[in-house]
């Protein structure tokens, strides 16, 4: 998560491939996001290992996603 461009506090999710772009990411957003709206655009550009940073209810959906999704590899951080 990054925060939207027009409120800092307001979670937005982001689709990182850079070191430097990690930065944006820092921190803690508390608030509703459609985090697993970005697995479209990651797979659509090629990517095929993911790893994802989410609360629970998300990840429980990701898991359920998971074979569907045609990865190499998914690593989940979850957080509380």
């Amino acid at each position: 998560m990054v925060p939207a461009e027009n409120d800092k506090w307001r979670p937005q999710p982001a689709l990182i491939t850079k070191p430097e772009d990690m930065a944006r990411a820092r921190g803690m957003r508390m608030g509703y996001a459609p985090l697993l709206a970005m697995l479209e655009p990651a797979l659509a550009a090629g990517h095929k290992r993911l790893a994802v940073i989410g609360i629970p209810c998300q990840l429980h959906a990701l898991r359920k996603l998971e074979a569907q999704l045609g990865l190499e590899r998914l690593y989940v951080i979850g957080t509380p």
